[in-house]
């Protein structure tokens, strides 16, 4: 009797369970119990699948010279723009040759930053690393790394253009005079010259660039042209930086030159209708004033190479070269050797070696003497345009026979100026 009252005991809490639970606990009990229709839950089984990676939160871009076009003998400017989704603390380490330069960098989250860093002078080495290091009490950690091939010119003329796209076939045509050099067009794809260096020979700004320079621009292009740059621009803006009256004109290619400190601005009436041929005139390798270095011993080094190395000397045959050693073992040796036996003096020898041996060499240097011909090394000349004028300087080293006096005549308009240099002192003596 007691089961079964408390059967029923049970069965009806069971009952009106329902009625006093609370409602979430009755739909959490609800969806545990009830079946559902809904996707099983999936097997642990391989997949293929890649999980995107999460994007770098900075972003690190660097411009080393004009498209890599550095100056050898000028410290390297580096612009390095740098952009971060955090906080970014750290570092910028910039290798070029086994020396490093360290520049502290700070980017607010969200923010975008320029640095600019004088790196070390380009050495034989052309390559230039960039890390970017994070710093966080004593961790480091290298975020990103850019690896630059720097170019240094040779024998080529770099010429950047703004809106190169129009201009680069003619420039590439060209033929600079007077002496023929590659062209190397670089692109430039705006007028920021923040990175203008003395790599670049020529600078084209067609119309619309040259308008579109900011203050700051133009105050970079004027400092790179005194420094000896040479602007081609368009003749309708180019006065924002100089004054193109009075020029040297251009008549086949519609344009006017003039100096702006050491080096030139070229204005162009009319882009659109320069060809290669006028390009070829309006590029020039022609270096400008000031910026050509003058050795003042005027290259003697190489003159007296020359001139030691006998050129134009008449080298006895062969035949005549053995003959005279053979003669010599043969005297040395045998003959005198029987001529001192026969003196009943064979103690001698010591006398008589040494004596013919300098006799042989005598011979020797007297042969050698007269096969020697006068002649003149002549170094290339310089002509020096200065604020007094034109100046011509040339060098010559003279080789003759034998010493004594030598009378030599110059044109009219020459001075004449002996140099001491070593292996030789100068016995010059002016009769003006």
């Amino acid at each position: 009797m007691r089961r079964v009252a408390l059967v029923f005991l049970v069965g009806l809490l069971a009952a009106v369970g329902f009625s006093v639970l609370p409602a979430a606990a009755l739909d959490v009990a609800f969806i545990q119990e009830a079946p559902t229709e809904t996707e099983a839950p999936p097997e642990d089984k391989p997949t293929d699948e890649v999980e995107p990676e999460v994007p770098a939160t900075w972003r690190m871009t660097v411009i080393a010279g004009v498209d890599g076009w550095v100056a050898p003998n000028e410290p390297l400017p580096l612009r390095v723009n740098l952009s971060s989704d955090l906080l970014l603390v750290g570092r910028l380490d910039v290798s070029i040759g086994g020396a490093t330069t360290s520049q502290a960098v700070e980017v607010p989250a969200g923010g975008v930053k320029d640095y600019f860093i004088q790196a070390s002078t380009p050495s034989q080495r052309r390559q230039l690393r960039v890390q970017l290091v994070s710093e966080s009490g004593s961790d480091e950690t290298i975020l990103e790394t850019a690896q630059i091939s720097l170019r240094v010119p040779a024998n080529e003329l770099v010429v950047a253009v703004v809106d190169a796209e129009t201009y680069e076939s003619a420039i590439r045509s060209a033929k600079p005079k007077p002496v023929e050099q590659d062209v190397e067009v670089v692109r430039l794809a705006g007028t920021d010259m923040a990175n203008l260096n003395s790599a670049v020979s020529y600078l084209v700004l067609p119309t619309a660039a040259m308008a579109d320079l900011t203050a700051d621009s133009v105050e970079t292009v004027e400092r790179w042209i005194s420094e000896g740059g040479r602007l081609v621009a368009s003749g309708v803006n180019v006065s924002r930086i100089v004054d193109p009256a009075g020029g040297e004109a251009f008549p086949n290619a519609g344009a006017v030159a003039v100096t702006l400190g050491a080096g030139e601005v070229t204005a162009v009436n009319d882009f659109d209708s320069l060809d290669a041929e006028d390009w070829s005139e309006l590029i020039r390798s022609v270096p400008q004033p000031g910026i050509v270095r003058i050795q003042e011993d005027g290259g003697f080094g190489s003159l007296i190479s020359a001139a030691l190395s006998g050129r134009s000397a008449s080298v006895p045959a062969l035949p005549w070269l053995l003959l005279g050693i053979l003669l010599f073992v043969v005297l040395v040796g045998p003959v005198n050797f029987i001529v001192l036996r026969g003196f009943g003096k064979p103690e001698w020898a010591w006398v008589t070696v040494p004596l013919l041996s300098a006799v042989f060499v005598a011979g020797f240097w007297i042969v050698g003497r007269s096969s020697l011909q006068p002649f003149t090394v002549t170094h290339t000349s310089v002509v020096v345009q200065s604020e007094f004028g034109a100046e011509g300087r040339t060098a010559f080293v003279l080789q003759v026979e034998s010493g004594g006096d030598h009378e030599l005549r110059f044109a009219d308009g020459w001075s004449s100026e002996g140099q001491t240099f070593p292996g030789a002192e100068s016995g010059v003596t002016s009769t003006d």
